[in-house]
């Protein structure tokens, strides 16, 4: 991710002669490709990568500050045509919880409905 990734995940698989192993998944931008891939062979035991170009449409996106009863969160809206999503930052919800001992899924839904807008 340091070096330009924009997502990294990884799912556990059984390759041929049902060997266990690991499917590395790395989404980067063309111009950052090889530089994945050169840490992809340096940190890892593999021999070969395969490559994907895929498309991607994307909502647009701002940020707000919103206060709630929990305290202040920031706050993602995200828009597509007459589509409206708002979503609280996962790492703010997770200093309210660590700053007021509760747990996560508590919060996180009293937050979601303090700033919720009807969604289509």
């Amino acid at each position: 991710m340091e070096a330009g990734a924009k997502d990294v995940f990884y799912e556990p698989i059984y390759m041929k002669k049902n060997r266990p192993a690991w499917l590395l998944s790395v989404i980067c931008e063309e111009a950052t490709a090889e530089q994945m891939e050169r840490i992809i062979f340096q940190n890892t035991t593999t021999i070969g990568i395969r490559h994907l170009k895929m498309q991607r449409t994307v909502m647009e996106r701002r940020m707000d500050m919103v206060s709630t009863t929990l305290g202040k969160v920031r706050v993602k809206e995200c828009h597509y045509e007459n589509i409206t999503k708002r979503y609280p930052e996962y790492d703010d919800i997770r200093q309210i919880c660590r700053q007021r001992d509760i747990g996560f899924s508590d919060a996180y839904a009293r937050i979601r409905s303090e700033i919720q807008i009807e969604e289509e």
